[in-house]
């Protein structure tokens, strides 16, 4: 896991993002984070609505059965929970 971040978008011009996942041992990974992973492949992000973002899955059939050895595999559990707005001063030591 990498803690990253950016500065707010404080423009009224969209900023587009482009996410890219590297899981170099996806089998060892715990289940919990599989099935979080393969939510957001499919479009199914816990935090959003479903469908809201598009996914592989909404792509053409002939391209998307280019990346299907890719395609990440449901673990059949719940997935982690992932906090997108943390508290911050956490992270400042300012609170325990």
């Amino acid at each position: 896991r990498l803690l990253h971040g950016a500065y707010p978008n404080c423009t009224d011009e969209e900023r587009m993002l482009l996410t890219l996942w590297y899981h170099p041992s996806w089998s060892e990974l715990p289940p919990g984070l599989r099935a979080h992973a393969a939510n957001v492949f499919n479009g199914a992000n816990s935090d959003l609505a479903p469908g809201a973002e598009p996914s592989p899955r909404d792509w053409p059939p002939q391209a998307f059965d280019r990346i299907a050895a890719l395609v990440p595999e449901h673990p059949g559990c719940p997935p982690v929970g992932f906090n997108r707005r943390p508290d911050t001063r956490k992270m400042e030591g300012i609170i325990g």
